[in-house]
């Protein structure tokens, strides 16, 4: 990173950092929507495996596919 005055103002020229004035902050698309969908659906997952018919009927199975996940 260099950095280094530009005329005589106080603005610096630091191409490394994200706070430099009238830069575009660039980020990708595919990791931010992975980072809220998957707990969503983990989440979704959990609720269905301990609340619905699958829980009742398959009690042993239920406990074993949720400890199991969460190791």
């Amino acid at each position: 990173m260099r950095s280094a005055l530009v005329g005589k103002s106080d603005m610096y020229i630091n191409t490394g950092s994200v706070f430099v004035p009238d830069a575009r902050l660039r980020m990708n698309v595919i990791p931010i929507v992975l980072n809220v969908m998957i707990p969503f659906f983990l989440f979704m997952f959990f609720v269905t495996l301990s609340t619905f018919r699958f829980r009742h009927d398959h009690g042993n199975f239920a406990s074993m596919i949720f400890w199991i996940t969460t190791l």
